[in-house]
């Protein structure tokens, strides 16, 4: 009976090398600069974004009450016998006779 490393012997064998990273120190700190650079910028888009922000708040404040006052509108109240558009919908008022009146 033949042994177990004349069996390994005769298989052809993997080279693995192409997976071996190298040098873990150097791809490692690599990694964590990007990692400290990446983490920096969304700082900095952060600050912007909050400082864009504000910005656009204050201008739509000073827009808003830097408008002019709207005129009190004094129009006649409705005529007792109009129908309101809800009436269709509570009582058993015609839709049609609704949409008549509310043109």
């Amino acid at each position: 009976m033949k042994s177990d490393e004349d069996r390994i012997d005769r298989i052809d064998r993997i080279d693995l090398a192409p997976l071996d990273p190298g040098d873990w120190t150097k791809k490692a700190a690599a990694l964590a600069a990007r990692a400290l650079e990446q983490r920096r910028f969304r700082r900095a888009v952060v600050v912007r974004g909050m400082t864009a922000l504000a910005l656009s708040a204050a201008a739509a404040l000073a827009l808003w009450f830097a408008a002019p006052a709207p005129e009190p509108q004094h129009d006649q109240p409705a005529a007792a016998s109009s129908i309101n558009m809800l009436d269709w919908a509570i009582r058993t008022t015609d839709p049609t006779e609704a949409l008549r009146y509310a043109q």
